[in-house]
């Protein structure tokens, strides 16, 4: 061997042998460096129903929290989309949560197809992650017939721990779209080494000792569709974990080939959950190790385990599900029978296990369980704790007898990695995205005659007309233009100008806003059946009675409009009332004759009106006006005012006051207020539309004696309240009263306890005519 290949060999196994060496220690604490500033959010909606028709409303909840379940604090914004199956948004609103809560509402548009449609929630903070983690809820928008979803085949296949190890046994997990499919174990010749019939939920496994370096495939059974597993290797270490749901502990088994490079090497098992460590310990491995861990430790739901070398290199890891036992809720009727536009009382308790009370914060509704989906018990702490993070859809459903064996297969073929790498890194890359609670633009400005983008440092003034808010910014790389406002509820409109920076005025822009730049999750196609929905005949029903009876619903906002414009935002230099003077039969000599900090003349180019600037330099072109709150650089449009119709006019022309509006006030200001309050020019481009936030609207849960009115009364959903809490005794009560419709109606709760545990929990009740109350 040559004197430099021999050292060449030195050197990698000096490079080798030094590297650095990370401790226990040095993991956790660039664990929770990382994710004090990368943590993850969550974000949950609770809908009053899960089916509707065009022109309903779709009342929901809103949950914003940590990974740890915990509140996000501060007022935040919240985006919500209707979206279609091809990935449309067919209803945009965006509406603040405080301190973690919120309650708003959709409108189901009249012209809205019928399918499958995804409620989506997400904040711009969740832009720094994988978009499959935001929020969605699929719901049925019917009109006549029932709505089924189009089966979209898929195939999902991985090795417990990622890897698949020479000589060890392996499990190998599937999870496909349909129950009853026969799944083969394939070898690279394609030849079938095993074969298994998914069970009810989709799922199954196979237990594999793989060849060297040899290549296995999952496949469904005469279909073209398969997924290639991880090559066979001789080094690396298999990964088996057992979750605990009857022994309360969770058993961890590592296993590598016989004379693994692996054997005597530190490994350091890592257990995370909700944004934090909560187990760890290092192991010198030998061939196989066993480590319990007690559930005890961990919090319910999804839990992420790593197995790293001295390195920090990750070996083998998989997401598994820890059970904790539930809380006791108690919803507790006064009586299981009711009659027609009775009081149904309720009593809330919430205790642990133990029977401590509990504290905690819910949502619950009352809704004709004749026309909705039975929903699972748990299925708001599931969605939370366990489910939130899969990228592929699945609901589990404890009633079959192997559920757990189900779940276990999903999240072995779900498992997303931790990102180790970075985490470990000792420089971190910071987020793009923010929390906020502002709202955001960004767009292009064109020359509106060219289309050419307007060139850099252009200055641009906006003015927002009914919150009477002025924004100035500039323009950057080739017409880009943004900025951020305060929130503000409803419609408002846009009125801006430019100037470029050689102090020329461009009177005639056009810019292009972005949308929301945030991808849109499609769910599933669905089609009409030729069954009638009982949900969309009930619904026909009660608006044809509604009809007949004159009936109109009436939403209350729950808040009070905030954009509405205050009449005094404008303190003005001179202030006139038109009505104390002599009218005149034109504006045009109105201002020559009692407006002294105006003046208007006639010229060939048409009518020239200035506001006379208390300063130097004279005003060069006209003012801006605004009439009845819109703004205006349209002095015909102005001109057209009769006196008559005026009330008051207000002049800005002091250089102190028209520095708050910018480049807008740059040749002043006229302030006009007319007797109808409604005199505007009408709206130019539609790209000067803005839509603020949604403002919230109570539910109207007809709270009122039975004998109050003789219009019938047939509701889907006859109680809704968004927040109840429960007092220091975990105690809280409820009433409401039924509708005309008899049959079953099931109560449901969903909600979080103070220490950050999702609950959920269900009580049927009955109206009848004529029955015995018990």
């Amino acid at each position: 061997m040559s004197k430099r290949l021999i050292m060449g060999w030195i050197f990698i196994c000096f490079f080798m042998e030094g590297k650095a060496q990370l401790s226990m220690t040095d993991v956790v604490q660039r664990y929770n460096s990382y994710q004090a500033v990368w943590y993850k959010t969550k974000l949950q909606l609770v809908l009053n129903q899960d089916k509707y028709s065009p022109g309903d409303t779709a009342f929901f909840k809103a949950y914003f929290l940590t990974e740890n379940l915990m509140r996000v604090p501060g007022k935040q914004i919240v985006h919500v989309n209707l979206v279609d199956h091809l990935g449309h948004s067919a209803v945009q609103i965006r509406f603040h949560v405080n301190h973690g809560l919120g309650i708003n509402q959709v409108v189901i548009p009249d012209d809205l197809a019928p399918g499958v449609y995804y409620i989506t929630a997400h904040n711009t903070w969740m832009k720094n992650f994988d978009p499959s983690g935001i929020f969605k809820k699929k719901i049925s928008i019917v009109k006549k017939n029932q709505v089924v979803e189009v089966e979209q085949p898929f195939l999902r296949a991985a090795a417990e721990g990622g890897h698949l190890i020479t000589g060890v046994p392996n499990k190998i997990s599937v999870y496909t779209h349909r129950k009853g499919l026969a799944i083969q174990l394939i070898d690279s010749a394609g030849q079938e080494i095993d074969k298994k019939i998914t069970d009810d939920s989709g799922t199954g496994s196979f237990k594999l000792i793989p060849a060297p370096h040899a290549h296995y495939s999952a496949r469904i059974a005469g279909d073209t569709m398969q997924v290639a597993l991880p090559v066979a290797q001789l080094e690396g270490v298999s990964l088996q974990v057992e979750p605990g749901l009857n022994n309360e502990v969770v058993s961890i088994r590592l296993a590598t080939a016989v004379n693994s490079a692996y054997q005597g090497k530190n490994l350091m098992l890592v257990i995370t959950a909700r944004g934090n460590i909560h187990f760890s310990t290092m192991l010198e491995h030998k061939t196989t190790d066993s480590v319990q861990v007690k559930t005890s430790e961990l919090p319910y739901g999804l839990a992420h385990l790593s197995v790293l070398d001295p390195s920090g290199v990750v070996v083998a890891s998989r997401d598994f599900y820890n059970y904790r036992n539930p809380m006791v809720v108690n919803l507790q009727p006064g009586q299981t029978n009711y009659q027609p536009r009775e009081k149904v009382k309720l009593d809330i308790t919430i205790a642990d296990q133990a029977g401590k009370p509990i504290e905690g914060e819910f949502s619950i509704r009352a809704v004709n369980a004749s026309l909705f989906e039975v929903e699972p018990a748990d299925a708001f702490r599931d969605d939370l704790a366990v489910l939130s993070g899969l990228k592929m859809p699945y609901q589990i459903d404890r009633s079959q007898q192997q559920w757990l064996t189900s779940l276990d297969n999903v999240l072995i073929a779900n498992t997303e990695p931790m990102p180790w790498t970075t985490i470990l890194s000792k420089s971190p890359s910071t987020p793009s995205h923010l929390f906020t609670n502002v709202i955001e633009k960004r767009g292009k400005a064109y020359f509106a005659n060219t289309d050419t983008p307007l060139p850099d440092l252009t200055q641009i003034s906006f003015y927002l007309q009914h919150n009477a808010k002025f924004v100035q910014t500039f323009t950057t790389d080739h017409g880009s233009v943004g900025f951020t406002i305060p929130a503000f509820y409803g419609d408002d409109e846009f009125f801006y100008m430019a100037q470029l920076l050689n102090q020329d005025e461009v009177t005639n822009i056009r810019i292009a806003w972005e949308e929301d730049a945030f991808p849109l999750p499609k769910p599933p196609l669905g089609r009409e059946h030729e069954n009638i929905d009982a949900y969309a005949q009930f619904n026909q029903r009660k608006r044809l009675i509604d009809q007949s009876f004159g009936v109109h619903q009436q939403l209350k906002e729950a808040i009070p409009n905030a954009s509405k414009e205050s009449k005094d935002v404008w303190e003005a230099d001179v202030s006139i009332n038109v009505e104390d003077y002599v009218l005149f039969p034109t504006l045009q000599e109105f201002i020559k004759e009692v407006v002294p900090a105006m003046y208007y003349r006639k010229t060939k180019k048409g009518d020239v009106v200035r506001v006379h600037i208390l300063s130097p330099l004279p005003a060069m072109t006209s003012p801006l006006y605004i009439i009845d709150g819109i703004a205006t650089r349209n002095t015909t449009f102005f001109l057209s005012l009769k006196p008559s119709e005026i009330k008051t006019m207000k002049i800005i022309n002091s250089r102190e006051r028209l520095q708050a509006s910018g480049l807008l006030g740059k040749y002043g200001i006229v302030v006009v207020e007319t007797k109808n309050g409604s005199f505007r020019e009408p709206l130019d481009a539609d790209s000067k539309r803005f839509t603020g936030l949604n403002i919230p609207l109570q539910f109207n849960s007809y709270n009122r004696p039975a004998t109050h009115s003789f219009i019938p009364d047939f509701r889907s959903t006859i109680y809704w309240n968004p927040s109840v809490k429960t007092d220091a005794n975990g105690k809280a009560s409820i009433e409401f009263y039924s509708s005309d419709d008899v049959g079953k109606f099931n109560i449901r709760m969903e909600g979080i306890t103070v220490g950050a545990e999702p609950f959920s929990a269900e009580q049927p009740i009955r109206v009848s005519v004529g029955v015995e109350k018990h």
